[in-house]
């Protein structure tokens, strides 16, 4: 089954609990918070894995000093 295919029938099966359960809209308002916190959660954890950028590049150019460790 294809990807858009599994989303059309997510979407029918939202849209039948919406209108035929009573009530069914605080289920699927509940559904969304939490999908939209977990995936808040994927992207923190998702930043915070990635190295962080402490040294940049030297500029275009630009060599080495050994005397002051720097780049020139």
């Amino acid at each position: 089954m294809s990807l858009w295919k599994k989303i059309g029938l997510g979407v029918v099966a939202a849209l039948a609990v919406l209108f035929l359960v009573p009530g069914g809209w605080k289920f699927l308002l509940v559904l969304l918070a939490v999908t939209v916190f977990g995936v808040f959660l994927w992207w923190q954890w998702f930043q915070d894995s990635s190295p962080p950028n402490r040294d940049p590049a030297p500029p275009h150019g630009s060599r080495w000093d050994d005397r002051t460790e720097r780049w020139r």
